[in-house]
């Protein structure tokens, strides 16, 4: 599988993961706690719920995992610092 070759899926796994934490550092820095330690890929936060909904409105896409306000966000492979720099100022402007 092409997966398997010159460790496409480790590059694939650390590129998510990276995404992230990066996503992480920026939701922390705007007020928001983690509900569960980030382990990989995922996150599950602690969101206003007003500033979640503006934000699938604006066409992001992510649910809520639990009542009342924990959010679950995934970052994949073709995530990119942009992206997560676009939805980090996106959150902070949602949260005003």
């Amino acid at each position: 599988s092409a997966l398997l070759a010159d460790d496409t899926w480790l590059k694939n796994a650390r590129q998510a993961n990276e995404m992230a934490r990066l996503l992480e550092t920026k939701l922390r820095a705007a007020g928001c706690s983690l509900a569960f330690p980030r382990e990989a890929n995922a996150l599950f936060l602690h969101l206003p719920n007003d500033a979640a909904e503006k934000m699938q409105t604006r066409g992001w896409h992510f649910y809520r995992f639990l009542e009342p306000d924990v959010y679950r966000l995934m970052c994949a492979w073709s995530t990119t610092s942009a992206e997560v720099e676009m939805f980090a100022t996106e959150f902070m402007a949602a949260r005003a």
